[in-house]
């Protein structure tokens, strides 16, 4: 059976919208996406340091969940004063949303080296800055 994991790929967008970027992405044992970057990297070298900040901080970082605008709930992950992950699902009840996020750190912690680079398109996946 596979384990939790990083996958590290690229992401073509639309036409027009952005430049090509490289961002990770947090795969549980039966492949479905829980955690992703706050914003996109310019090529594999920065998204693979911002995985290592990442992967340095989780025992000090914290998890805060967050409602949005439909009333959903979804988590942040703070080391310090910046978010380094977010949630790629949301939730119905806030106590699910802080457990998903509890659950992505103690697997992160565990989680062995990033899979190669994959291309894939923008499709489903949202990022809040490049």
């Amino acid at each position: 059976m596979a384990d939790a994991r990083f996958q590290m790929f690229t992401v073509f967008p639309a036409r027009g919208q952005w430049d090509s970027c490289v961002v990770w992405r947090f795969l549980s044992a039966n492949n479905r996406t829980l955690a992703q970057p706050v914003k996109c990297h310019p090529n594999e070298v920065a998204c693979l340091v911002s995985l290592r900040e990442l992967r340095s901080g989780l025992t000090g970082a914290t998890v805060l969940p967050g409602r949005d605008d439909r009333g959903l709930w979804s988590w942040r992950l703070r080391v310090g004063e910046v978010d380094l992950a977010v949630s790629s699902r949301t939730y119905l009840r806030r106590i699910r949303a802080y457990e998903a996020g509890e659950s992505f750190r103690r697997h992160a912690a565990e989680a062995g080296d990033v899979e190669p680079v994959r291309l894939v398109s923008a499709n489903g996946f949202r990022i809040e800055s490049c």
